[in-house]
């Protein structure tokens, strides 16, 4: 409620349900109907206290936050051939979730995908070329239900 009673302009109207109130802040706000259910912001703005954490030095978080982290550069190479390997000798491939939405994109998938005007989406049924659907879509019906991968 201070919240509100600072954001509502002054002489600004609010209105409550039936079983609400302003509570403790009846001095912030006048009732206009009798039942209780619209009030008027009175003019001055209440002083409205927020608690305010300060952080201990000393704790685990803030120390941790002050050390450098070690860059360990060997397995940031590693990383880095690794991915330029995938893009330039990996097929292109898609990987998808249960629900048969694209959740990964491995090398140059253009020559199967095309985005058809409407709402976008990243089920690869919607995705993928009309020509190669119904092939990687009996794919994908078999892969579940023998819960194991295929390959076309």
């Amino acid at each position: 409620m201070a919240i509100i009673s600072y954001a509502l302009k002054p002489n600004g109207y609010l209105v409550l349900g039936e079983s609400e109130s302003v509570g403790k802040f009846t001095s912030s706000f006048e009732p206009i109907t009798k039942r209780g259910v619209v009030f008027k912001k009175k003019f001055g703005q209440p002083k409205v206290e927020l608690p305010v954490q300060t952080p201990n030095p000393f704790s685990k978080e803030i120390a941790a936050m002050r050390l450098p982290k070690k860059i360990d550069t060997q397995n940031l190479l590693n990383e880095e051939i690794d991915q330029l390997l995938l893009a330039q000798f990996t097929p292109p491939s898609l990987l998808v979730n249960n629900n048969s939405d694209i959740i990964v994109v491995r090398g140059q998938v253009n020559p199967y995908v095309s985005i058809e005007s409407g709402t976008p989406s990243f089920s690869i049924t919607k995705l993928l070329r009309k020509e190669i659907r119904p092939t990687v879509q009996t794919t994908l019906y078999r892969a579940k239900n023998l819960r194991k991968m295929l390959r076309k």
